[in-house]
């Protein structure tokens, strides 16, 4: 784990810590769940047509009680995320597949409209502390394609510029998102939520082309009462 890494797990801990000392009423809990991910291009020169991968996240929370309604949820997840972009044409499926690993801060301000029921939005911090792409070529949609030659092909190797600097390989390692979405408490303790993350930086440094982050997540969490 890097410096950057160590330094949001360092900010997570220094949040809860502070919070401790106070007279707030405090939970702390782990969470898990499915990412459903991709990007935006946005209006660059070279079109692509992402399409979204799945993923998964998990982590750990700390939930401040500010009132009765109202709580301050920061947490810190391990999430893997990012997008595939099919070059391929009717016959042969080809492209690539891009995953991203983020370690991720998220702020939620969580409103309890009801008992069980819960709103909630708040910014997340990120960070990439792996990334790689995934080539997968020659999967033929005709039948008896794999005997014609048409034989599937992966091969796994680090983004471009993987373990270089950041300037090499020409990718934001930051990312900031703004964050909405709604739970319900199944159990005093146990909670599903769903989540949609909406990428506010271009996580591509080069002109010709804007990636944004987009995730939809489904989770349950577990509150230690």
């Amino acid at each position: 784990m890097n410096k950057r890494s160590l330094f949001f797990c360092f900010l997570f801990a220094v949040a809860a810590s502070v919070a401790a000392q106070t007279n707030l009423n405090i939970s702390y809990g782990v969470k898990a769940g499915v990412n459903f991910s991709t990007i935006t291009s946005g209006d660059s020169e070279l079109p692509i047509n992402p399409e979204y991968i799945t993923g998964f996240h998990i982590g750990g929370l700390a939930n401040v009680g500010i009132h009765e309604r109202f709580s301050i949820q920061p947490e810190l997840l391990y999430s893997t995320q990012g997008y595939f972009h099919d070059y391929g044409n009717d016959i042969i499926s080809e492209g690539v597949r891009t995953n991203w690993h983020y370690l991720n801060l998220p702020i939620m301000g969580q409103y309890a409209v009801t008992n069980r029921l819960f709103v909630e939005v708040g910014p997340q911090f990120g960070y990439v502390v792996s990334d790689k792409y995934k080539f997968v070529s020659g999967e033929s949609d005709i039948p008896g394609g794999e005997m014609m030659g048409f034989t599937p092909q992966q091969q796994e190797i680090p983004a471009a510029g993987g373990g270089a600097s950041e300037e090499a390989n020409g990718f934001n390692r930051f990312d900031v998102s703004l964050i909405a979405g709604a739970g319900y408490f199944v159990t005093p303790a146990l909670s599903v939520n769903a989540r949609y993350a909406h990428g506010l930086m271009d996580t591509n440094k080069n002109d010709y082309i804007e990636m944004k982050n987009r995730v939809f997540s489904v989770g349950v969490s577990y509150i230690f009462r």
